[in-house]
């Protein structure tokens, strides 16, 4: 027993010290407790962003949130709020509604609601006028938030990205002149995929909108989204709903959202470089998550309210071990490894296609037969211990069988990598994936 217990009081040290180096929480706040800054419902293009004030349950906290209320009739702060016995706070008038509280004392963080019926007087709104919004934003990264922000896209594993959503209520008002392609109501999350490198010519200005739709009122499984968003003058890339979700938030139940938006991040910069978005910069290595929104979009007239709770986006790096680029659409798939924890040995599968046409249109270059596969096993220090490499016709599928009976118990990582023989394979398409061994 003694040997147990203190194997696994190392595991913990081990996994502890690994989650330091590793992984961080971006979002600050995660339940609300700080209270909101709150813009004035002047809509940004038309006036100066400006701020109304605060709203919150605990006036010695100062808000990490903004909250936008966009092209609304009111103002949040213009009400006076309803305080339950719990010590819940409910914002609310004939147009809109927020509410928050002590964390545990409901069973969600916060919960958005609009009445744009209401908002727009009966009367739908016309393509070119503004539509109401109702969102909370942050930044994930600096200038302008509270920590050390996201790390740039080279230096990530994953950024796991979670939260649990409740279509508290959507009442769709249809009558003379509704239009489902410009009157939906909308519960979007979305973050800001930017150029953070002070010394790219991009720099604060060239960014991408990368989103998740958590609610569309004509749809209860929206479809994958690429388009120009006219407000912004940009890409926006929304991920398909079934690749977050295995539940519907048309059924009014809670329903958890889980991905790791990091091969979506890169997706979507790669479509906006062959679109001709983000010209100043091409390198992954200059963008981060700069910032996110969450809320309703309402062009059409509904009541309708979501319920939020334990939201999170954990960025996992990989320091010192290399560039990661994420190749789901090109060809080159890394299967999970088993068994893991591994001991003494792990079989790490791959399947290789379309690799002629990707490697020479990426590299400008013929092909041979074969390409070189490179397996390098790095500790958590980022020290590579081990390195395999073999040659492999293509396409087909593949496994790496590694023996670790030498190495000691802990956390690694380990890194493969396909590339031609012409050029040196760290140029190729890789992937990175995280090992526990005990023994």
């Amino acid at each position: 027993m003694k040997k147990i217990r203190i194997r696994s009081f190392a595991f913990i040290i081990i996994s502890l010290f690994a989650n330091s180096i590793f992984a961080q929480e971006l979002i600050f706040d995660n339940h609300f407790q700080d209270g909101l800054k709150v813009y004035s419902p002047q809509y940004p293009p038309d006036n100066p962003v400006q701020v109304d004030g605060t709203i919150g349950f605990d006036s010695t906290k100062t808000p990490v949130w903004t909250c936008a209320q966009w092209s609304s009739k009111s103002s949040l702060v213009d009400i006076v709020p309803t305080v339950l016995d719990n010590g819940w706070y409910r914002w609310e008038n004939s147009e809109k509604k927020i509410y928050m509280g002590p964390y545990g004392a409901e069973d969600y963080d916060i919960m958005f609601g609009v009445n744009s019926y209401n908002e727009y007087g009966g009367v739908y709104r016309q393509v070119g006028e503004n539509w109401v919004h109702l969102l909370v934003e942050q930044r994930l990264s600096p200038p302008g938030n509270a920590g050390p922000g996201c790390p740039s896209l080279d230096k990530l594993a994953k950024l796991d990205f979670h939260v649990e959503a409740k279509l508290e209520n959507d009442s769709t008002i249809i009558q003379d002149g509704y239009d489902a392609n410009i009157h939906a109501a909308q519960f979007l999350i979305y973050f800001t995929v930017q150029n953070l490198n002070p010394s790219s010519p991009g720099y604060g200005k060239d960014y991408i909108w990368l989103g998740v739709q958590v609610y569309d009122d004509r749809n209860e499984s929206p479809p994958e989204y690429i388009n120009h968003d006219d407000g912004t003058q940009t890409l926006i890339y929304s991920i398909a709903y079934d690749s977050v979700a295995t539940k519907s938030t048309h059924t009014n139940e809670w329903v958890n959202i889980n991905v790791d938006l990091y091969p979506y991040a890169i997706k979507a910069l790669n479509e906006a470089w062959q679109r001709g978005y983000l010209s100043a910069s091409q390198d992954i290595a200059d963008y981060k998550l700069g910032g996110m929104n969450m809320g309703w979009e309402l062009p059409g007239m509904n009541i309708a309210d979501m319920k939020i709770r334990n939201l999170s986006l954990i960025a996992d790096e990989t320091t010192n071990i290399g560039k990661d680029i994420p190749n789901n659409e090109i060809g080159f798939k890394l299967f999970q490894n088993y068994p893991n924890p591994f001991n003494p040995s792990t079989t790490i599968k791959y399947s290789i296609s379309n690799v002629e046409r990707d490697l020479s249109r990426s590299r400008g270059s013929e092909l041979k037969s074969a390409l070189q596969v490179q397996l390098k096993i790095f500790n958590i220090l980022g020290r590579e211990v081990a390195t395999l490499v073999n040659e492999q016709q293509h396409p087909g599928n593949y496994e790496v069988i590694f023996n670790a009976a030498k190495l000691p118990s802990g956390i690694y990582f380990y890194r493969l990598t396909i590339g031609d023989q012409l050029q040196n394979s760290s140029l190729g398409f890789s992937e990175t994936k995280k090992l526990l061994l005990l023994k």
